[in-house]
């Protein structure tokens, strides 16, 4: 049971504090949860602090203000529909006579306060502010500015970063248009304003009729609909389409593929690639090229990084010549300037310099990862001779 300390009532796990003569409600500690616990619920107030408990109507209230007309849905549209204002004389509130749109969250009369709009609910948004102008009078080049201004309790002010310019030249060529946007907190009863005036020049400048407009709207739209069930992913029936057309016995449940690569997937994403054929690639070397040297002489280097494990086809052709009859032409091909795949050692028939004989052939190569070349060489077989070659190939893909 409770017990008096000094000033203090303490209540043991389970006690309780019953009021209402029919014991209609209790207070008291559950120590199961560790929390206190009321039978009944508590009456709540219209909130003037933030301590405050509400009640239901002044939250429902409040939500439907926000749907309805509040963050979410609050607008303000309206330009100078009429025209014709003179801004020579210095900064000069734009006139906004003609509302196309607005919500009880704005304040404006288009008649008797026409350039300003007054905030009524508080939050963040989106202001587009536009001004046209023309020139009447004068056939100077002038120049003009516009800039929108706020109240926020003590005077109106220029908003930082809303300074335009517009330029005219005269009055057959003197109608220009400027628009700045801004991000703004607004506060309750805060005003918002539009200004133009002459900046420089000596003509005169007017507001074009439907030339100038102030566009407010929150940055924060309504949830979007539910957009539709996107495709069954992995482990579900998947169609297969081969460039647009579905094959035949699609939906398929289980997708097997043979002799191809999976690249690292990216955003979701898995490419595809075939295994046969990749990592193609060529070298053409069709210049001639003569050598007397009896040590080799690269015709023709083909080089590759960074390929997978796998067995590779390298193929080859060239051109030679030779000036000797009685001696040998020499050529190879080697894998990594270590391994030789192929050779050549062979006496002309003739040692005409019209004549050229053909060579060409292929392997295949076992490649672990890394970087490889193959490169093909030639040279003389004596000092005194001539070693020629000319159209030179090296071709390279991947077999499997």
């Amino acid at each position: 049971m409770a017990k008096f300390s000094r000033k203090d009532i303490f209540f043991k796990d389970g006690d309780m504090a019953v009021f209402g003569t029919d014991q209609d409600s209790k207070l008291y500690w559950d120590g199961n949860s560790d929390e206190l616990r009321l039978s009944t619920t508590i009456s709540g107030v219209t909130p003037t602090e933030d301590y405050q408990l509400t009640t239901k109507q002044y939250v429902d209230d409040e939500f439907a203000r926000v749907v309805s007309s509040g963050i979410y849905n609050a607008y303000f549209d309206a330009y100078d529909g009429t025209g014709g204002a003179n801004v020579t004389g210095g900064w000069t509130d734009v006139p906004l006579g003609t509302e196309r749109r607005k919500t009880v969250d704005f304040s404006h009369e288009p008649v008797t306060a026409p350039a300003e709009v007054i905030i009524n609910s508080p939050g963040t948004y989106i202001v587009i502010a536009r001004v046209s102008v023309y020139q009447s009078a004068g056939n100077s080049n002038s120049e003009a500015s516009m800039q929108l201004i706020r109240d926020s309790g003590s005077g109106y002010q220029t908003v930082s970063g809303t300074l335009a310019r517009l330029h005219s030249d005269n009055t057959n060529q003197g109608a220009s248009t400027a628009t700045v946007a801004a991000l703004l907190d607004l506060e309750q009863s805060d005003g918002l304003r539009i200004q133009a005036k002459r900046e420089s020049g000596g003509g005169t400048i007017n507001l074009l009729a439907e030339g100038s407009s102030l566009v407010i709207f929150p940055a924060i739209g309504i949830k979007g609909d539910k957009g539709d069930k996107g495709d069954q992913g992995a482990g579900s029936s998947v169609i297969v389409q081969d460039n647009g057309a579905t094959i035949s016995g699609s939906p398929f449940s289980t997708l097997n593929f043979k002799s191809c690569e999976l690249e690292v997937p990216v955003s979701g994403t898995v490419d595809i690639l075939p295994r046969f054929g990749s990592w193609y690639g060529y070298t053409l070397e069709d210049s001639q090229t003569d050598t007397s040297s009896t040590s080799w002489i690269q015709k023709a280097t083909f080089s590759v990084a960074g390929v997978p494990v796998g067995i590779y086809r390298v193929g080859w052709y060239y051109e030679w010549q030779y000036s000797n009859r009685t001696r040998n032409f020499q050529a190879q091909v080697q894998l990594n300037n270590s391994y030789t795949l192929a050779s050549q050692s062979q006496e002309p028939k003739d040692a005409q310099s019209t004549q050229w004989a053909p060579v060409s052939g292929f392997t295949y190569v076992y490649l672990s990862t890394g970087s490889n070349y193959v490169d093909l060489d030639f040279r003389a077989s004596n000092t005194s001779d001539t070693a020629k070659i000319r159209r030179a190939r090296i071709e390279f893909w991947r077999e499997s």
